[in-house]
């Protein structure tokens, strides 16, 4: 009688059938499912595998059948790590499986989250800090004046003294979880003890040993579902223009429950994996963003909080969502009539239909925001960034329209890529770094390749701004005297200011130095008009709103652009 098929070689028929969604393989899937129940993975490579195709077959499944058969097996992914043993399951740090650990460094707002969240699990890595004492800015603020020679007497480390003031015992939550409730509640104190929280790179480690938060389990079961038997995975769009064109009819701005709650998975996704994104870690629960994007996948698309927001550039975060699993993450910065933006993928989900989802997240941000033109930076094809170098990233982007600005790039590219079509050519390393060397730039209908705003033009006026500062007794957070300035020639009086939102007024001061560079007295009365209305809705509830009234002034992009161009020339 011949004897049943290892783990590893059920594990192998399950990778090769995973993409496929014939009856054939639906069948096998289903029978290697069953089979792997009595003989699971006995190494912590194989339970990796193991867990990434169970995570692919519950974000494309053939049918319910597949779907639930392989949500059972994650549920039993907890209980097979102590059979691999802590020491093995090591190798697999990082991943955010259950039973692994994450070293990561996060930032104040979403570590201070996390501990809240997930009490017990996040902790200060003391072994990973060369110098503990870079934690003492942090303390200082809080100290009693009484306290304050024992805390510089040098008899105790900072990690002791923490202990220390902790108690005995210790409060609960761990040394992290103290440190965080001593960040102040609110105002430019909380900001700036933030700040110094996110400079000081805190190396942390999250344990996932039974954790909800880990990838294993982490689902929003309110996600649009659907089921592969009939379509299976989607093919790369043969005419990604069009399809990014087209509007997308099914995007919903949350309430904020439902905000939250798909903030929250977002957050955990992302941290678990060690990763982070701004907007997603100070989110603006007033605008969260759900968009069909049709079989079963949907974009969560977050806002910035007020206070987080950027001058002239929007920022968004965003998580794709595959039967409610996180399937990729990424950003977009709406700026003018252009967005930088890009795709990451989970590793899990590799060899799905990446190209098929990315084009319909650009046609969600193109009907969001209106834009003409998107961007991808150099990092996301390559500069600085071995992982996408390894996995060609700079073709997923070419296939999908996208072009190098530079022309010598843009001929490179180009030859490289008709070898590839007539011989099946492999680009090696060291032309691929050549071509993530500049952006990329996707040009749909409509774009005028006079209204470019290059990102480099905001450091400069940065800059600018800095000089124009330079040598006053103003308070730089709120130059009184350059904000009165600008409100007189914009025909701004307190008595409109004082009908505005705070958020309104706020938003209006903060441009006002880089709007000030400008000539505003020769503008038209009705353009001085409209530019108040798009100072006003950077402090909107929905940061959009600035996206799009900004769009109707391109006069204020045409003259900032004019002004940075000189200083760089």
């Amino acid at each position: 009688m011949p004897r049943p098929p290892t783990s590893i070689v059920l594990l192998r028929e399950l990778h090769e059938h995973r993409n496929q969604y014939i009856p054939a393989a639906r069948a096998s899937k289903l029978s290697v499912l069953e089979a792997l129940e009595a003989r699971p993975p006995e190494t912590a490579s194989a339970l990796a595998r193991y867990h990434d195709d169970l995570l692919f077959l519950a974000a494309f499944p053939d049918d319910v059948d597949v779907a639930s058969s392989a949500r059972r097996g994650l549920t039993r992914v907890s209980a097979l790590c102590p059979r691999i043993g802590r020491g093995r399951l090591g190798t697999l740090d990082g991943s955010g499986m259950v039973g692994t650990t994450t070293e990561c460094v996060l930032g104040g707002e979403l570590a201070g989250w996390l501990v809240r969240e997930h009490p017990g699990e996040i902790e200060i890595d003391w072994a990973g800090m060369e110098d503990t004492e870079v934690l003492d800015v942090l303390l200082r603020p809080s100290l009693a004046p009484a306290e304050e020679d024992g805390f510089e007497s040098g008899e105790v480390s900072t990690r002791q003294w923490i202990r220390v003031a902790r108690g005995n015992p210790p409060s609960g939550g761990g040394d992290l979880e103290w440190l965080m409730r001593q960040c102040p509640k609110q105002g430019r104190a909380r900001s700036m003890w933030i700040g110094r929280f996110d400079d000081l790179l805190v190396p942390l480690r999250w344990r996932l040993t039974r954790s909800r938060a880990s990838t294993t389990t982490l689902v929003w079961p309110r996600a649009p579902m659907a089921h592969r038997g009939g379509t299976g995975l989607r093919p790369a769009p043969g005419n990604p223009r069009s399809v990014v064109q087209r509007a997308l009819p099914d995007i919903t701005l949350l309430d904020r429950v439902m905000a939250e709650e798909v903030t929250a998975v977002a957050r955990t996704a992302l941290a678990t994996r060690g990763r982070e994104v701004h907007a997603i870690s100070c989110p603006n629960l007033d605008e969260v963003y759900l968009a069909n994007l049709g079989h079963g996948v949907s974009l969560v698309l977050i806002g910035a909080r007020v206070d987080s927001r950027m001058s002239l550039e929007t920022n968004y975060g965003y998580l794709i969502l595959a039967n409610g699993i996180p399937y990729g993450y990424g950003g977009v910065t709406p700026l003018f009539l252009q967005a930088n933006t890009g795709a990451n993928v989970f590793p899990a989900f590799r060899r799905s239909e990446a190209a098929a989802i990315f084009a319909q997240v650009l046609r969600a941000f193109r009907s969001l925001f209106g834009v003409t033109r998107f961007i991808a930076n150099p990092y996301q094809i390559g500069e600085g960034n071995p992982e996408a170098i390894g996995s060609g990233a700079f073709w997923f982007y070419y296939r999908l329209g996208f072009r190098p600005r530079d022309p010598k790039l843009r001929r490179l590219a180009a030859g490289e890529f008709r070898r590839i079509k007539r011989e099946r050519h492999r680009t090696d390393r060291k032309t691929l770094i050549a071509l993530g060397s500049g952006d990329l730039v996707l040009e749909l209908a409509g774009s005028d390749p006079n209204s470019f705003f290059d990102e480099t033009w905001l450091g400069q006026l940065g800059l600018s701004v800095t000089e124009s500062l330079a040598g006053t007794t103003v308070d730089r957070h709120r130059p009184r005297q350059v904000i009165q300035r600008v409100s007189k020639v914009l025909g701004v009086s307190a008595r409109h200011r004082a009908q505005w939102k705070s958020t309104e007024r706020k938003a209006f001061d903060h441009l006002a130095p880089l709007v000030g560079l400008l000539d505003l007295a020769a503008w038209p009365v009705r353009d001085r008009r409209r530019l108040v209305e798009v100072m006003r809705s950077k402090g909107a509830a929905q940061e959009r709103e600035f996206v799009l009234k900004s769009q109707k002034l391109p006069r204020l992009f045409h003259e900032l652009g004019a002004l940075a161009q000189a200083r760089e020339g």
